[in-house]
């Protein structure tokens, strides 16, 4: 497809912020992204929160015309990904990009954006780093049990035909980007054969953007400069996630049959089956479930390769 090249003058983005019980948050998240020249949408995906947040949408919808309110039917909670996919929907603007409702974006959020767009002519959307700022001690614990610093970034700029690869574990140690560091046009998106999957507790979002690696063309963006920040506290999903290891497995379960119904290639297949088949070993294993895991490990010997395996 034929696209002009954006300029600073012309790259118009919908900001697609899903909001469930986020009042603590949710006005500086939104000044953060009106502060945005780029940005000519702020779309505001309210679900079915009890707190405040949702008269807190409405106040920055009269205050500011950039700013609309959406809800599901009767205003249920749908969840993250529903919600998003609402968003993704209702976007008008030429490109798309995502924040969560208790995260920042930073100064010149899009500047470089413009400039890989405008390099790139194929490019469907561009992938950069954020950062974490901690709001209390228990939030900053866990979260460094599972991260090893606090960007959250690719190692190296992948190009568009070996992202998937890396992203699939063809790459070790390749990093990763979050959907608050991704910009993309909003017609990849609505070509995709699927938006987020609404029936994923976890991961969804990791899940989402491997899809995306595959089906579009991203380029790399500020990889060692954040554009956004992550506010980490004790109420993230991520920290308070304690069934890790059953998440992972249906994580790399669904990414394993959607790989298998695209034709992705074998050696990512392969590797989709051989983190599914771990995590499904270490989830048995927490669970106290001895034999279990002991029949998982002698169904797929392929694990007694895994160290990690082996000790769960």
């Amino acid at each position: 497809m034929e696209r002009s090249a954006p300029t600073t003058a012309t790259f118009g983005v919908s900001v697609v912020v899903p909001v469930f019980e986020a009042e603590a948050y949710l006005d500086e998240a939104v000044r953060s992204i009106l502060d945005q020249p780029e940005v000519v949408e702020l779309l505001l995906v309210e679900d079915g929160g009890r707190d405040t947040s949702l008269r807190i949408c409405e106040a920055w919808a009269q205050r500011d015309d950039r700013v609309r309110v959406l809800q599901h039917p009767e205003g249920i909670n749908r969840g993250v990904s529903a919600t998003r996919n609402l968003g993704i929907r209702s976007a008008t603007a030429p490109f798309v990009a995502f924040l969560d409702a208790d995260d920042v974006c930073l100064p010149h959020r899009f500047r470089t954006d413009v400039a890989v767009f405008a390099r790139e002519p194929d490019a469907e959307g561009c992938y950069h780093a954020i950062g974490a700022t901690f709001q209390d001690a228990t939030g900053r614990s866990l979260y460094e049990q599972r991260f090893d610093d606090g960007l959250t970034t690719m190692r190296m700029p992948f190009p568009p035909d070996r992202l998937f690869h890396a992203l699939s574990g063809g790459v070790l140690d390749a990093g990763h980007f979050s959907l608050d560091g991704l910009t993309i046009r909003r017609d990849a998106l609505l070509r995709m054969p699927n938006l987020l999957r609404e029936d994923m507790a976890m991961h969804e979002d990791t899940e989402f953007i491997v899809r995306l690696s595959y089906h579009c063309k991203l380029y790399p963006g500020s990889l060692k400069e954040p554009v956004a920040l992550r506010r980490v506290h004790a109420e993230n999903r991520i920290t308070r996630n304690d069934r890790l290891a059953g998440t992972r497995a249906a994580l790399f379960a669904h990414l394993l049959r959607w790989a298998r119904e695209v034709g992705a290639p074998v050696d990512a297949q392969r590797r989709f089956a051989l983190e599914a088949e771990h995590y499904d070993i270490r989830m048995a294993a927490g669970e106290g479930l001895a034999g279990k895991a002991l029949r998982l490990l002698l169904a797929h010997p392929r694990q007694f390769k895994r160290p990690d395996s082996l000790h769960a």
